[in-house]
């Protein structure tokens, strides 16, 4: 209950103290999702592979170059490896894949507002729902569903390709908090590199 009061207050607090926005902008993304494993001693492997990320973005930019978003993404990764050894399972788990379908609420602030080249910083905390399952006969099929929080960070830059359209470029690192899949321990820990659309309305 406290981690839900943390993810609805902390977006609401920053955006309080922001004045009256510029202008409201949608922006469809996509790019490469990698999976950062951590060795603990019974979990979930990611692969080496990269994996993929879309995402839609409802955001408000405002004059003192804050923005706030709305985020919907899905990603997917290959699952490399399975470690239990309480119930004495091991495999290469090739054949499994993990997804995650997540909400976040972004803050963000763009160094050099107004101009044509805008580097940027933004982070954001979410709920994500994680889904592994099997892809193709995998060694030890796996069938699982759990949702948790994720917090998300990331940096970019955005650039003016016409009047009411940009370009985004971006890098993003989000982790959840740990849960189990199939009694495995899953922290889906994933670094992004995704190019996106922006468009003001």
């Amino acid at each position: 209950m406290n981690g839900l009061k943390l993810l609805i207050l902390v977006p609401a607090l920053c955006c309080i103290t922001l004045p009256a926005a510029a202008e409201d902008y949608i922006s469809f993304g996509g790019g490469a999702s990698f999976w950062n494993q951590t060795h603990n001693s019974d979990e979930l492997e990611g692969g080496s592979e990269p994996g993929y990320l879309v995402n839609l973005t409802l955001g408000r930019e405002y004059e003192n170059a804050y923005r706030a978003e709305v985020e919907l993404s899905f990603r997917q990764n290959n699952v490399h490896g399975i470690n239990d050894p309480d119930n004495g399972k091991k495999s290469t788990g090739d054949g499994n894949i993990l997804q995650g379908t997540a909400l976040f609420i972004n803050v963000a602030y763009d160094f050099r507002a107004g101009k044509s080249i805008r580097p940027y910083i933004m982070a954001g905390p979410g709920v994500i729902y994680l889904k592994v399952s099997e892809d193709d006969d995998p060694v030890t099929p796996l069938d699982d569903s759990s949702t948790t929080y994720a917090l998300q960070v990331g940096f970019g830059a955005r650039f003016n390709v016409t009047e009411n359209i940009r370009g985004d470029i971006g890098v993003g690192q989000m982790i959840t908090a740990t849960t189990d899949l199939e009694d495995l321990h899953t922290q889906y820990d994933t670094t992004t590199v995704t190019a996106a659309v922006v468009m003001n309305f």
